[in-house]
């Protein structure tokens, strides 16, 4: 009996250590082949600071020369130092009320690794609490009018990501990390938990800008382009979703041949005289 409540006494007090509200993982696995993963998650008693209750750690650095590591970064708003950055393995944002913090949790990957694979668990996020949570590489709650995203897919529909190089002409964000051996540039995306009727996590999607929609989708062979922006399309331009590009077209075109293409889901750039904007197209060989 005495060896059970010392027990009990025990577990009582380890369990601030690793309880939250909620949490989960994200699975990397880089172009070498390499694995690593992060914890993401909310709860009411977590704070903007690094939370050892929680089992967050402050790595020191994101460098990193014997194997692949991705990083979650700590930093400017999100600590009490203005500036101050801390390199995180696991990241648990405040809640209150219910409603989570808006900003992102910025995510970090070496630019040597790309392309990565990101995997995480879907049904996780198929609750109303969080059902908005998604993954972007445009920092979700911050420069809406100083760029657009290359991807941008909620948690709750989908189970895997590849992240690759940023697209040819496409606005991004990345980190750099400089100390006594030099300077490491690095590629940023970002994790933000949100819920229906509070959804501070939508990001500005360059297709609804302008009036240029494609059909059908998916397609098999031949994609046709709707433009009643009123504005001349001077190149279209196709990319894998690894970031390489496999097709480009000049001219003011209304339709494109990509019989030739493997099925998968490629990213449609279009450039008109009044800027440009992308669209996710998804290849297939049967329909």
């Amino acid at each position: 009996m005495k060896k059970t409540i010392t027990f009990l006494i025990i577990t009582a007090l380890c369990m601030p250590v690793f309880a939250q509200q909620f949490s989960f993982q994200l699975y990397f696995e880089s172009a070498q082949g390499e694995k690593d993963t992060l914890v993401l998650g909310y709860d009411p008693l977590a704070t903007q600071s690094i939370d050892e209750t929680f089992g967050e750690v402050d790595y020191k650095t994101p460098r990193s020369p014997d194997k692949f590591q991705a990083f979650i970064i700590h930093r400017f708003y999100y600590s009490t130092n203005w500036g101050e950055e801390f390199y995180l393995k696991k990241q648990i944002v405040p809640v209150t009320e219910g409603h989570m913090e808006s900003h992102a949790i910025p995510i970090i990957l070496p630019y040597e690794s790309l392309p990565v694979k990101v995997n995480w668990e879907k049904s996780l996020f198929d609750y109303p609490e969080r059902d908005h949570s998604l993954i972007t590489d445009w920092a979700v709650d911050l420069w809406f009018d100083s760029g657009y995203c290359t991807f941008k897919e909620y948690l709750k529909d989908s189970d895997t990501l590849i992240i690759g190089e940023p697209y040819e002409g496409m606005s991004k964000i990345e980190h750099t990390f400089s100390d006594e051996e030099g300077s490491i540039t690095f590629r940023t995306f970002y994790v933000a938990f949100g819920k229906e009727e509070n959804d501070g996590v939508s990001i500005h999607h360059p297709s609804a800008d302008l009036a240029i929609t494609t059909y059908p989708n998916p397609v098999q062979d031949v994609f046709f382009i709707n433009n009643s922006s009123g504005k001349q399309i001077k190149q279209t331009r196709l990319f894998s979703y690894e970031g390489k590009k496999v097709k480009t077209v000049d001219g003011n075109i209304d339709s494109v041949d990509c019989s030739e293409l493997p099925s998968g889901i490629y990213i449609l750039q279009i450039e008109t005289t009044d800027g440009i904007q992308y669209h996710k197209l998804i290849k297939t060989n049967t329909l």
